[in-house]
């Protein structure tokens, strides 16, 4: 016999909406955890080299709501050229793009690339090389407290938790 106390406790009113924000949460957590030991990966492996921006790409968003949140709708991605260990020159775009430029044409800039791959290099800063997976964990344990805030309330009096909730 199912216990009524048990299968309402998860899907009443908040707490169903605490449940679908901790799975949300600990999605995003397990996500950039992947993501992060792919990009460690790519750290053991990367050499260094320092690259020159050579031109900003411009690459409208595909969100029709971007243009109204960053009002021109259009990011700014560095292009970077550097040279290879052997002598070769190459050229990538960085990986993320941002609506205000953070890099002018000239500028020096730390790379770190994959001698297997070298055209898929990223801009050897913090947020250049570990940007996304820090981001998702970071959404990812803002979920995960609202998922254990909501059954508590947002308003200014919490609800109180009762002995069969």
């Amino acid at each position: 016999m199912k216990n009524p106390r048990y299968h309402g406790r998860w899907f009443r009113g908040g707490n169903f909406f605490a449940v679908f924000f901790r799975g949300i949460g600990l999605a995003m957590i397990a996500g950039g955890a992947v993501y992060a030991i792919v990009v460690l990966s790519f750290t053991t492996r990367a050499v260094h080299a320092e690259g020159i921006v050579i031109k900003m790409d411009t690459v409208k968003s595909a969100l029709p709501f971007m243009e109204q949140v960053q009002g021109s709708g259009v990011l700014l991605y560095p292009v970077v050229r550097f040279t290879t260990e052997n002598g070769k020159s190459v050229d990538f775009r960085a990986a993320s793009g941002s609506q205000h430029q953070q890099y002018a044409i000239g500028d020096s800039v730390p790379v770190m690339y994959d001698p297997a791959r070298p055209g898929e290099g990223r801009i050897g800063t913090l947020m250049g090389v570990w940007g996304a997976p820090l981001i998702l964990i970071g959404i990812g344990a803002a979920f995960l407290l609202l998922g254990f805030l909501a059954p508590m309330g947002f308003g200014n009096t919490p609800r109180r938790l009762s002995s069969d909730d």
